[in-house]
């Protein structure tokens, strides 16, 4: 090669790998001048194995997807991309997304801003999120407990009795009691109301309340003495 040509190929080098022409090994290329243009091959016996399957789309999509990152068995592909308005997305189906922190999943997730979300946020054992249990009881009712000791019940117990006893001017039922579906260690609150709402209506009164039960009965303006069947939808608050 001419000493004019190797100075034109130095310059195209450096034109082409950024002003670093010693990055540019003549022991890997061969470089030419053919009818006025400059060739750059690889020398024979130089392989190159394995460049194929950087642009096959198993993981790399022709080497441009640094916006996207794949499973490590190329499915799903991609699992996280950002698109050209720089929304991030993550497909973790069918088994979900885990969050690592300190090598353990799921332990520390910190958001910078707000957290819309589309469906319910769950937590482990499929309940949802801030909540640590949940359930129901045949007869008493349902509770919720939250994370913090929070608890809620809800029942709906009934009693059957006349309201025929005079009572300050008005007349009140036999007694009932209503077990709390979970007890709590503080009770804040407890409210409640009768049914059915027609002619033969009354009030509900609650008596006797502890941190497992409280005793409940009716009141009416006017007697009923006939013994009827009426629902006492209570719910209670306070901390587990």
């Amino acid at each position: 090669m001419s000493d004019s040509l190797r100075d034109r190929t130095r310059a195209s080098s450096r034109d082409l790998l950024g002003n670093a022409p010693d990055q540019f090994n003549p022991d890997l290329f061969l470089i030419y001048e053919k009818d006025g243009v400059l060739v750059i091959e690889p020398r024979e016996g130089v392989s190159f194995g394995g460049l194929d399957t950087l642009t096959d789309d198993s993981m790399a999509d022709t080497l441009h997807r640094h916006s996207e990152l794949s499973a490590s068995d190329g499915s799903p592909n991609a699992v996280v991309n950002v698109d050209s308005d720089g929304v991030l997305y993550v497909d973790a189906g069918p088994k979900g997304l885990d969050v690592l922190y300190s090598a353990e999943i799921g332990t520390h997730l910190t958001v910078g801003n707000d957290l819309d979300v589309a469906g319910a946020i769950l937590q482990g054992g499929g309940l949802y999120a801030g909540i640590v249990e949940e359930g129901s009881h045949p007869t008493n009712g349902e509770w919720i407990t939250f994370s913090n000791g929070f608890q809620i019940c809800m029942g709906a117990p009934t009693l059957s009795s006349a309201i025929n006893m005079a009572w300050g001017g008005t007349f009140i039922s036999g007694a009932a009691t209503w077990t709390f579906p979970a007890a709590f260690s503080g009770l804040i609150g407890l409210s409640g109301s009768s049914g059915p709402a027609d002619v033969n209506a009354a009030w509900l009164m609650h008596s006797s309340v502890t941190g497992t039960s409280t005793g409940f009965y009716f009141v009416r303006g006017d007697a009923d003495p006939t013994v009827r069947t009426r629902m006492a939808r209570q719910i209670a608050i306070g901390w587990a």
